[in-house]
């Protein structure tokens, strides 16, 4: 494996011409440099065209030029290729050419493109041995006007097409939000087990929408759909928490991953909490979905009814993500992002001391339901430690009330 990180143009001709003159083979090699890819076009093109064994290869994603393209194109065992240095302000002005007789054990190909320019590539020709497709669109793209062109495309070039990733950084000036009908065509693909989306605006998602992706990708494993949108959102806007059960119902044990934007509404909660409900859950990613501290019991108390222990929670923003700070509010509450590390410290503790307590109490679950939409739950303070033990105890306390 060869990584050159950040280095200027001069060291890395110096670089390239040692592992020439070395005749060294690697298996890996990635290069993340900010200068044009004119320095050092035709020293990179004729090192590529010599590592026979190459199997992953990241570059800058404006380094696709002819000479180099047709030198990985050549490689025997190339089956990754993927960007490096994701900037979205611009396109590349590189476009990668799939003709036959290249790339012939690719299987996993991230590249950067405008969803035209995408769309053409694979309408060359029939790429059956990809697997695994990451496109990341410039800002100057208006995306989602030519998603469904791009996924007829896909579909029909890659029919073992198992994994998709798209960063839509589209033009804010001619912004249109994609929702699910955007993604029919991929409904088609039988063999989905992940589906990445990351976008300006949160796509909503519906319970018939759910039993539909159930249906038609019976082995997707990871779902990702923006959970931490680029733009601002109002607070009314995202999909509610409770539609968790939809996913548990239609997928059993088989979806392993959600990342969804989240809105919490404590009645909703309380309407739609079950207990032992099959889940094969491990990860849940929030992003930046709101929550209060009044949110956390009823959030605990949700997940923790329908997850297995060792769910992980994750909130933030990630680094394909622009970086966005969490900011307190004006009277001192804890972040966004800190408020949802309580609900999973609350949630696990739930497991710990009151799960096993619930599953004793024959009519406990009818008792909470049936009385907790009337019910006025107290809120947490933050004064105590880390929270979560005093999280529970009012849990505690709250369903003593309630028998």
């Amino acid at each position: 494996m060869s990584m050159i990180d950040q280095c200027p143009a001069h060291c890395i001709t110096t670089i390239l011409k040692r592992l020439l003159d070395r005749e060294i083979l690697l298996n890996e090699f990635e290069l993340r440099a900010w200068f044009e890819v004119s320095s050092i076009n035709r020293l990179l093109a004729s090192h590529l065209s010599s590592q026979t064994r190459l199997k992953r290869i990241g570059l800058p994603y404006y380094y696709g030029t002819p000479a180099v393209v047709s030198a990985l194109g050549g490689l025997p065992e190339l089956e990754v290729v993927y960007p490096t240095n994701l900037q979205t302000e611009r396109e590349s002005g590189r476009r990668w050419e799939l003709v036959d007789g290249t790339f012939t054990e690719l299987s996993s190909f991230g590249f950067n493109a405008s969803l035209l320019k995408a769309t053409e590539i694979f309408r060359q020709r029939t790429v059956s041995h990809l697997r695994h497709i990451h496109l990341i669109t410039p800002q100057s793209d208006p995306a989602s006007a030519g998603l469904m062109p791009f996924l007829l495309a896909l579909i029909s070039a890659c029919p073992q097409l198992r994994a998709l990733s798209l960063n839509l950084y589209q033009n804010p000036a001619t912004f249109q939000a994609i929702d699910f009908s955007s993604l029919q065509p991929l409904l088609q693909c039988r063999g989905i087990e992940t589906l990445e989306i990351a976008d300006r605006k949160p796509m909503i998602i519906t319970e018939v929408d759910v039993r539909e992706m159930a249906t038609a990708w019976p082995s997707l494993r990871r779902l990702d759909l923006t959970p931490e949108p680029i733009d601002s959102v109002a607070a009314t806007v995202g999909n509610p928490l409770s539609l968790l059960n939809q996913f548990a119902a239609s997928f059993h044990t088989s979806l392993e991953t959600i990342g969804l934007f989240f809105r919490v509404d404590r009645k909703d909660l309380i309407d739609h909490r079950g207990f032992d409900i099959s889940s094969g859950l491990r990860t849940l990613v929030v992003g930046s979905s709101r929550i209060t501290q009044a949110h956390i019991i009823p959030v605990s108390a949700f997940l923790g009814g329908m997850c297995n222990p060792g769910l992980a929670l994750k909130a933030g923003r990630r680094s394909w993500c622009r970086a966005v700070m969490d900011r307190p509010t004006m009277d001192g509450e804890l972040s966004n992002v800190e408020l949802w590390k309580k609900a999973a410290e609350a949630m696990q503790e739930f497991h710990a001391f009151l799960r096993p307590r619930l599953y004793r109490m024959e009519d406990v679950e009818s008792k909470i339901v049936r009385a907790g939409r009337d019910h006025s739950w107290r809120q947490i303070t933050s004064k105590s430690g880390s929270g979560s033990s005093h999280d529970v105890a009012i849990m505690e306390s709250e369903i003593e009330i309630l028998e």
